[in-house]
């Protein structure tokens, strides 16, 4: 079986939604369907699933294994997972390319084989399998790029290199798939279950990715193993952390089967890979210019970054022009820009008009003026205007 993880960084792991699963993957360049989510279903209304090598799941927000159930069966091929019903062949030395359908944080890839008891991956126990790490990738310190990153731009795509001297046999790849390996090696390395591959403070899973230049960063989990070749992702070094590079980043420090990452079964070994990341910070944007229904003005309201900070002078009266179609800069703690209706020209020279445009329910506004005078003159303009005669409007 083979194992595909991209996991989150970070402390914070828990606080992160969804994410996304691998959707597809391909042996030395061929093919193969992953567990798409619309199976589940399709498998609830009795429709026949066609035959595959990905083991099912039923994580089906995209979601990710939080460090506390890291030590649950989840932690294997995803949420309640179940054994495919298939295997696909790829030789030792041979390539593993796994196609996620999407991904937004960043993190490490990890990517682990574990051997089937019997060679059969269709009926192996998940909670005995033992996990042997083939390929890891953390963060390029001279570009700053996380592995995850560089999985996202290569199309969503990470690709493995099955170790030459892996012994041929049938191994299970979280989030997973069932592989056979063909080929001439002997190697049968010691793996580790998976719910003993992570803790929740473990290194690489519990640690600040917001740090400025990351000197170093080492991918959780056992050791690579010895004949792992590098991977091609990106330019990150095995001492970096990592040889590949990803965008995505799913919850640090879970066997992605149901989180991020695809299993590969390949003969005797299986693969997971896992990618752990922090959330980012929240970042409020500035909200866009409103509109309103009057289509002879409209207001736009720019809120302060920093809401706590209260204004530290009064607001000074500003200047009115008297034409129409200025903008008006209201000092505040926010600014207020307002387009002013046609009818801020000079009213008619009557005297009851002249009154009628100076008076408090309607007509310019004052030379200075407070925000709320002007945020009321504003209301009162935006109503009345279907009342008043065209002369007053400056047509």
């Amino acid at each position: 079986m083979l194992a595909h993880y991209v996991s989150l960084v970070g402390a914070l792991t828990t606080a992160v939604a969804a994410h996304g699963y691998v959707e597809s993957f391909k042996t030395d360049g061929v093919e193969h369907p992953g567990y798409l989510i619309k199976y589940y279903y399709d498998k609830k209304n009795g429709l026949k699933l066609p035959d595959l090598a990905a083991w099912s799941a039923e994580n089906l927000d995209s979601g990710f294994i939080a460090p506390e159930n890291y030590t649950s069966p989840d932690i294997i091929c995803a949420k309640n997972a179940g054994n495919a019903n298939s295997t696909v062949q790829v030789s030792a030395g041979g390539t593993v390319e796994f196609g996620w359908n999407k991904w937004a944080h960043f993190g490490p890839v990890m990517t682990y084989v574990a051997r089937c008891p019997a060679d059969d991956c269709t009926t192996a126990d998940k909670t005995a399998l033992e996990f042997v790490k083939i390929d890891e990738a953390g963060i390029d310190v001279g570009s700053q790029e996380w592995a995850a990153t560089a999985m996202v731009k290569n199309n969503l795509t990470w690709v493995t290199k099955v170790p030459k001297t892996l012994a041929a046999g049938h191994y299970n790849y979280p989030q997973c798939f069932n592989i056979e390996i063909t080929g001439a090696g002997t190697a049968q390395p010691a793996g580790v279950r998976a719910q003993e591959l992570y803790t929740p403070t473990g290194p690489g899973i519990l640690f600040n990715p917001y740090i400025e230049n990351i000197a170093s960063y080492s991918p959780p989990g056992p050791a690579l193993f010895k004949d792992a070749t590098p991977n091609s992702n990106s330019s990150i070094s095995a001492a970096t952390s990592a040889s590949n590079t990803s965008y995505s980043a799913a919850p640090t420090g879970s066997s992605f089967s149901n989180a991020t990452t695809s299993v590969v079964q390949v003969p005797a070994a299986h693969a997971t890979l896992a990618t752990a990341v922090r959330p980012t910070s929240h970042v409020s944007k500035k909200p866009e210019e409103s509109k309103t229904s009057n289509p002879e003005f409209s207001t736009a309201v720019q809120i302060p970054s920093e809401t706590s900070a209260a204004a530290t002078e009064s607001p000074k009266p500003a200047h009115v022009p008297k034409s129409a179609g200025h903008a008006v800069a209201v000092p505040s703690s926010g600014t207020i820009s307002a387009l002013a209706p046609a009818e801020t020209t000079t009213a008619k020279s009557t005297d009851s008009e002249g009154e009628e445009a100076k008076n408090s329910d309607g007509g310019i506004l004052p030379e200075t003026f407070t925000v709320e005078t002007f945020i009321a003159w504003l209301l009162r303009n935006a109503s009345d205007k279907s009342r008043r005669h065209a002369r007053q409007l400056g047509a």
